[in-house]
């Protein structure tokens, strides 16, 4: 039996290819840092690897790249990373859109410790349920939550993407909240800024 935890603590090297989206790059860091906080596997270094190529070896897990579609156009290929875990820490992950890398390295770290990897013949395939998700008429980034105090749009950002969004809403009023009133007694307005018009949007 060898669980998730485990196998972090053989892992020293974590590499991506160059010129990868920057997801990559998270990804690594992220997946670095867990095993680097397991006390064993200290000094966890991130390489970036010829374009498009990754590296294979004892300790070394290499991101990327894409999982090959089975056929068909890209929209019908269901959502899908594959990982594999080598006994002396070696491993890959791979998606089907660069979109999902971040994502399952957190749930792998956060949430799939204890798993066994070793009764699965050393992969586990994750499939998301959706190909994108996106927060819907987001009120700390898009609404009058954004004006609140303390509030840091790249920490909430980050735990969105952690989470498994793929997605954030960009638009927003120019003010925080609507400024029509309405006639006397009317309860629109309140309600303007979720589905404002689009000539009311910025940027």
């Amino acid at each position: 039996m060898m669980t998730i935890a485990e196998w972090l603590t053989h892992v020293r090297r974590v590499t991506f290819p160059r010129g990868a989206a920057p997801v990559f790059a998270n990804a690594a860091r992220r997946l670095a840092a867990a095993a680097g906080a397991t006390g064993m596997s200290t000094g966890v270094a991130i390489v970036e690897t010829g374009s498009g190529t990754a590296a294979a070896g004892p300790g070394i897990v290499a991101l990327g790249p894409a999982l090959a579609p089975p056929g068909g156009p890209q929209r019908d290929v269901p959502p899908t990373v594959a990982v594999t875990f080598g006994a002396d820490g070696s491993g890959t992950i791979s998606a089907t859109a660069d979109r999902f890398l971040y994502s399952a390295v957190c749930h792998l770290v956060n949430d799939r410790l204890a798993h066994d990897v070793s009764s699965g013949g050393g992969a586990l395939t994750l499939r998301p349920a959706f190909a994108w998700n996106r927060s819907c008429y987001d009120l700390f980034l898009a609404q009058e939550g954004r004006v609140q105090r303390g509030l840091r749009p790249e920490t909430y950002v980050r735990r969105l993407a952690e989470s498994g969004f793929t997605h954030v809403e960009v638009n927003a009023l120019a003010y925080p909240m609507a400024l029509e009133t309405g006639p006397k007694g009317e309860v629109y307005p309140m309600f303007y800024t979720y589905c404002p018009a689009l000539d009311q949007f910025v940027c």
